[in-house]
């Protein structure tokens, strides 16, 4: 149970949405702007590009494949292409959470 005159408020707009409160009888409006953050079409935008330079460093290492006995070079650029390939599925994740 909370305390008398202990009130938490919690608002939680939409993007490019307002936030009014009101505080007790005293009649005190309070209006907040929320700026617009990226939009889907801008993380849409950063998922394809991410995806064609995963492609792109796909056929990078796959060209430069040596196959030899020293393979520490081959395991460097899958190591990489793991690293964009997760950054890759974060950049989806967010695109398929934003609304």
């Amino acid at each position: 149970m909370t305390q008398p005159g202990s009130h938490n408020q919690y608002n939680q707009p939409y993007r490019g949405g307002k936030v009014y409160a009101s505080q007790g009888n005293q009649n005190i409006y309070q209006q907040t702007t929320v700026h617009p953050g990226v939009s889907r079409k801008g993380r849409a935008i950063a998922f394809l590009v991410a995806i064609a330079v995963d492609v792109a460093y796909f056929f990078y290492g796959m060209m430069s494949y040596t196959g030899g006995a020293s393979n520490a070079g081959d395991m460097y650029r899958a190591i990489g292409f793991l690293v964009l390939l997760g950054i890759t599925g974060t950049l989806l994740r967010r695109l398929f959470r934003s609304y």
